[in-house]
């Protein structure tokens, strides 16, 4: 079985899509420390040819609590700011109607957590891609431990029967493949390949944006073919 485990980003770039597709079982990771100024509440959309920052509002945000213990702020109707300003950006795109439709159903819903909003909302976007991965979240799995880092990790692995781990590339230098191999567990490393589409309005691409960017400008069935746009590497 491969597994993948990842904090839960809000509307995430293609390559957590990419592994979330390859895998048999993708663990979002929301009893872990939050993060200021990460994707778990901010992301970019392209917005006059430039990458511009949305940002979820929270209560009490800090890098001291867990990711599933902070709230979102709705105090700021952030929600509908959110949603014109995607109006605005894209109404002449070229998935337009489809994609802001699912935006506002997953929008309008009301979430207590910023866990539950990036939960959800991947998984509702991980239905419209056809992607037929079995989804667990951390905080609910029967396993308590003060292991951390890698060692949590492995610890997840070994509960779930995984033979195959695999990691975005940027998290190269944080596992040790020794480890792995002494649980006979393959570590492996997602690189996303280059990929561009025709963006609104844009000549030079932007990239590394929100899926939002990626769905508005594709059609679903484009979307899913850049899905297996990736390789997969060793450490060594």
């Amino acid at each position: 079985m491969k597994l993948a485990i990842m904090q839960p980003y809000v509307f995430p770039y293609i390559g957590y899509w990419q592994l979330m597709n390859e895998v048999d079982a993708f663990i979002f990771y929301d009893n872990v420390n939050f993060i200021k100024k990460g994707y778990v509440n901010r992301n970019s959309i392209l917005i006059n040819g430039l990458a511009n920052k949305f940002t979820i509002p929270l209560i009490n945000a800090s890098q001291n609590r867990l990711i599933n213990e902070i709230e979102i702020d709705y105090s700021q109707k952030w929600s509908q700011k959110l949603l014109n300003s995607i109006f605005l950006t894209y109404k002449k795109a070229l998935n337009f109607e489809e994609t802001y439709l699912l935006l506002t159903r997953i929008l309008n819903e009301n979430y207590r957590t910023i866990s539950e909003l990036n939960v959800n909302s991947s998984i509702e976007i991980a239905k419209k891609l056809k992607i037929k991965t079995a989804f667990l979240i951390a905080s609910e799995l029967d396993y308590k431990t003060d292991l951390k880092g890698e060692d949590k990790i492995l610890k997840y692995c070994e509960l779930k029967g995984a033979v195959h781990y695999i990691n975005p590339v940027g998290g190269v230098d944080i596992y040790d493949e020794a480890k792995f191999e002494s649980k006979r567990i393959k570590l492996s490393f997602l690189k996303t390949n280059p990929t561009s589409y025709k963006q609104l309005g844009k000549q030079a691409f932007v990239d590394n944006l929100s899926i939002i960017d990626v769905l508005m400008n594709n059609s679903f069935e484009d979307v899913c073919e850049m899905l297996s746009q990736f390789e997969l590497k060793s450490k060594s």
